[in-house]
């Protein structure tokens, strides 16, 4: 497939998730973190059973420098290294199914997860990666205190110097 086609592919589904997530943040969890259970089992069973498929051409040009990569990161321990990679995108998946801080958790866990994709995977995932990046940083939730003199009011700093 040309690679401009999966470019706006990838654009198109960042697009439309991030849309999700901040329309309806409580589908766009839900769908984010089937995503990434859904990854982790996909990787799991994949690197079981076919490790090349990660050795892969990603339309860039930079198969070499990512063969490289791959087999000087992790060389002979590559399936317990995908495994963690697995079981990493599992708990992040998992995280953002709870309330509160663990869902907070979840999601930095995303993003950093997503930054790192984005940096060893550079090709046609990257419109989308950016804009899944975005989508997880709009579902961090917020409190709104309002005005920043009645949030030092509410916790006790007063006039200090205001």
């Amino acid at each position: 497939m040309n690679g401009s086609i999966l470019y706006m592919i990838s654009a198109f589904i960042g697009l439309v998730l991030f849309v999700i997530c901040v329309m309806r943040p409580q589908r766009g969890r839900v769908i984010l973190s089937v995503l990434f259970i859904a990854a982790a089992l996909l990787n799991a069973i994949s690197v079981l059973s076919v490790q090349q498929w990660y050795i892969i051409d990603n339309g860039t040009g930079a198969r070499n420098l990512y063969t490289d990569m791959v087999n000087f990161f992790w060389g002979k321990y590559m399936t317990e290294s995908l495994l963690a990679t697995a079981a990493c995108q599992l708990m992040i998946g998992l995280l953002l199914c709870m309330p509160g801080v663990a869902q907070k958790i979840g999601l930095a866990g995303a993003i950093v997860f997503l930054i790192v994709l984005v940096r060893l995977q550079p090709g046609f995932i990257l419109p989308g990666a950016f804009l899944l990046i975005a989508a997880c940083i709009a579902l961090i939730p917020r409190r709104n205190p309002g005005t920043w003199r009645a949030a030092l009011h509410r916790h006790g700093h007063g006039n200090a110097g205001i």
